[in-house]
């Protein structure tokens, strides 16, 4: 299987893993079968960029199709429209 380093405040950014850590507080590794490598990767990405802190919320209603003008931070914009639309849903 493939493993990622990540640190836990990054990770804790997570709600999935957060859900995983209660069970365990002390973990050092989590084994997350339900995910693909390939998308998981991608979340570690988002993680270790947003350093366990919370994104602003997208606005309701999103008015936009263009990410760069939903979003706050720029970076997120432009790591998200680098996927196709089965990748993001995945």
């Amino acid at each position: 299987p493939k493993s990622f380093e990540i640190s836990k405040t990054d990770a804790e950014l997570s709600k999935f893993v957060t859900t995983i850590l209660e069970g365990d507080g002390d973990a050092t590794v989590i084994e997350i079968r339900q995910v693909p490598a390939e998308t998981l990767a991608h979340v570690v990405e988002y993680l270790k960029h947003h350093k366990g802190k919370e994104p602003d919320p997208l606005p309701c209603p999103v008015r936009s199709i263009h990410m760069a003008q939903i979003v706050s931070d720029k970076w997120d914009a432009t790591w998200i429209d680098a996927f196709d639309k089965k990748t993001i849903f995945e």
